[in-house]
């Protein structure tokens, strides 16, 4: 341990700026907090250690699949694996007037080594390399505290390095009084200066989180009754489990054992509620860089807030069940609920590419080209490699080499469905419409998951004067009415209601464009009916029957007894009836949204505004009631059949599933399209690369595989008579 500095000698004021050794090809510079009292100067020692690739090692399989498990319990029960790995046995009667749940097989003196996961073997890294990681925000970057900084093993100091004010803190928690502690710390171990060390150690992440004993997330000092937030979290983490299958259980021996389940209100106090939305608002949460880095090393990470602690998987669980909670306390938004638990999300590494790139949305990072290399480390590897770091290279051309990548790697316009007209921050002359502007961060409205508006087709595209995106799509309608998404609400409020809910002037509607809900809409179905659909952007259990949401008929009453509009207009209102699904993914869906054009591969329709013959600006996604579910390529269902979408919970892909309604027979294939060619067929293989809605097809002859279906290339919609046209995007 070095000697303390003393007074007017090796003071921070006397010295100067630690400037870093350049690096050497596989290595990584590692902290050592020199261990001291609580108020001393922090001391820390700037080392150097040559890091291996990471190479992935899956578990060893258990002697007993899930599956043949299944075939050893007794009648009523039912085996399940928990996120973290183990193995869940749950009982039910019939009705489920009794249940219980147990770690233990049912049957008694059953080995539990057959359906125990052997432990992986020790990672090959020298004991010396044993270090964590911290996760943190930077915080103000103009304040800062000196650290005295010695390299290697030199008795000497080398000079001072600049503490963000936070990270100061975090590393005065994190100090021990007895023993060194070893860390790998972006703002210390990377040359911040250097913009070539950064772009070379950016794709070394996945590597140092993945190496990392323990990955630390610290979210501050103690402060807004934080201390009650984080123990009510970890209480209501450790009764609560969560499966593969995103299923909620209750933990084996639970005090609460009925809080896992949706209708469960939760038992806390006002000043609970309080302390847990303070705590979920902490800057934390907000960074781009966090996203990859607890991702990275979530088996291994801990928060860390003042003095309170808890394993990360006890902090995902406890958000699982705030999200999956029919109605939530107004205190405590489920927006910021959402949002925290999109971080949480356990299928989040093997989610589609689009998806990681939407979790910058709403983050914030101090260089905008890291909304794209913030997560770098979270794309397949074989995308990771088409995107080398270029810290050099403009904001636009970062933007514009992921969006053509991405084009080409996957075969979809899905990233079309993140640009918006409004808000921009870089002019359309620098960045073409039809690539997302990452560096805005205007109001996002919630995207129109899961339409298959383009039936699970690829895209065909090409790149013109370099910066003119040609696209193959249909023209399906044009916008000749504009009305306000309050105005929609209220369509369908009896004069009472509508009476009722208009007291509240927090929230003024100046619209006077009537939302006109006489007849039948163009899909022949009631224009309420429709327009109900549309408000939601048809996310209703008929359309999604695994998730917990509402049937149309209950999301009917809501709009007509005129709650959903006073949810919206009224806050007093809002305090007095908790929070509910629906509303609020209503509002965060209406925000913004008009109320077109599909393109091939592109999941939603797309308004395009022209700017001259045959060129088109792109204004944002859209949902059109009638062009979901491929009807703009394929024509409407006949009456007899539904469909209905099934989602993969552990990489959130989709595709869907039609139901004979006459015959009750669940089909994959589509009954609009003729059977496949016999040398093709569909199959169940995906991965983390394919697109979010998708379907696998076989070559039986050539092994080639498809994530689009071949009978919906260009020629074979023309051959079936669809009329489509090329859209150059500028």
């Amino acid at each position: 341990m070095p000697a303390q500095a003393r007074p007017g000698s090796n003071t921070s004021a006397e010295r100067g700026m630690y400037r870093h050794k350049p690096l050497g090809d596989g290595e990584i510079r590692l902290v050592t907090i020199c261990p001291a009292e609580p108020h001393d100067q922090l001391h820390v020692r700037i080392s150097r250690l040559h890091l291996p690739r990471w190479v992935h090692t899956d578990p060893a399989p258990r002697p007993l699949s899930l599956g043949q498990l299944r075939e050893t319990l007794p009648p009523g029960w039912w085996v399940y694996e928990t996120t973290e790995g183990r193995i869940y046995f749950y009982y039910e009667e019939a009705g489920g007037s009794n249940w219980k749940t147990s770690w233990k097989h049912p049957v008694p003196g059953f080995d539990e080594s057959l359906y125990t996961r052997p432990s992986l073997p020790t990672r090959d890294v020298s004991p010396c390399a044993r270090f964590e990681a911290l996760s943190y925000t930077w915080g103000d970057a103009g304040r800062h505290q000196d650290a005295l900084v010695y390299d290697g093993q030199d008795s000497d100091p080398a000079g001072v390095i600049a503490l963000s004010l936070n990270l100061n803190n975090a590393l005065h928690h994190l100090r021990s009084p007895s023993k060194a502690r070893t860390l790998w710390i972006d703002a210390l171990c990377i040359d911040q200066s250097d913009n070539v060390e950064k772009a070379r150690q950016l794709p070394r992440m996945a590597d140092i989180y993945r190496h990392a004993a323990h990955v630390v997330v610290w979210l501050g000092p103690e402060r807004d009754n934080s201390s009650l937030a984080m123990d009510t979290l970890a209480h209501l983490g450790s009764q609560i489990q969560t499966t593969t299958d995103h299923w909620l259980f209750s933990t084996p021996g639970a005090q609460h054992p009925f809080w896992c389940e949706s209708s469960c209100p939760l038992p806390y106090a006002d000043d609970t509620w309080a302390a847990v939305a303070a705590l979920l608002s902490r800057p934390w949460f907000g960074r781009v860089w966090i996203v990859q880095e607890v991702q990275l090393g979530r088996e291994n990470a801990v928060v860390s807030c003042g003095g309170r602690e808890m394993a990360w998987s006890t902090f995902c669980r406890a958000i699982t069940c705030l999200w999956s909670k029919d109605r939530l306390h107004p205190i405590l938004p489920r927006s910021k609920v959402a949002f925290v638990e999109r971080l949480t999300n356990p299928g989040l590494r093997r989610a589609p590419l689009s998806n990681i790139i939407r979790l910058a949305h709403g983050r914030e990072c101090m260089n905008p080209r890291d909304r794209i290399y913030g997560l770098l480390a979270l794309f397949l590897p074989s995308f990771q490699r088409l995107l080398a770091p270029a810290y050099t290279d403009s904001v636009a051309k970062v933007y514009k080499d992921v969006t053509l990548q991405y084009i080409r790697h996957v075969k979809r316009l899905e990233l079309l469905r993140a640009c918006q007209l409004q808000g921009r921050k870089i002019g359309l002359s620098e960045l073409p419409s039809w690539i997302p502007d990452y560096s805005a961060q205007a109001a996002q409205t919630h995207y129109a998951d899961y339409n298959f508006a383009s039936a699970g087709s690829a895209c065909h595209v090409r790149l013109v004067d370099h910066d003119s995106l040609v696209v193959t799509g249909r023209r399906c309608a044009t916008i000749s009415q504009v009305a306000s998404s309050l105005s929609a609400l209220e369509a369908f409020n009896t004069n009472e209601n509508r009476e009722a809910s208009s007291t509240d002037s927090s929230r003024p509607n100046n619209d006077k464009t009537a939302v006109n809900l006489e007849g039948i809409y163009v899909t022949g179905e009631d224009m309420r009916v429709a327009l109900g659909k549309t408000l939601v952007g048809n996310y209703l259990r008929e359309q999604f029957p695994d998730d917990s949401i509402p049937s149309l008929e209950e999301w009917s009453v809501r709009l007509t007894d005129g709650s959903a509009v006073r949810s919206f207009k009224d806050r007093e209102y809002q305090r007095d009836h908790p929070d509910s699904f629906h509303n609020d993914y209503v509002w965060d869906f209406l925000r913004l949204r008009c109320f077109t054009q599909t393109h091939e591969g592109c999941e939603s329709p797309v308004v395009l505004r022209q700017t001259m013959p045959g060129r088109y600006h792109v204004v944002g996604e859209a949902y059109v009631h009638g062009l979901q579910d491929g009807q703009a390529f394929l024509g409407p269902l006949e009456e007899q059949w539904s469909v209905h979408a099934v989602i993969n919970n552990s990489n959130r892909q989709a595709s869907c599933r039609f139901t004979n309604t006459n015959t009750a027979e669940i089909v994959e294939n589509d009954p609009r399209l003729p059977p496949l060619p016999d040398q093709w067929e569909l199959t169940s293989e995906t991965t983390h690369g394919d697109p979010a809605t998708t379907r696998t097809f076989n070559h039986k002859s050539t092994g080639k595989k498809l994530d689009s279906d071949p009978r919906l290339t260009p020629d074979a919609l023309k051959s079936r008579g669809v009329s489509l046209e090329e859209f150059v995007l500028v």
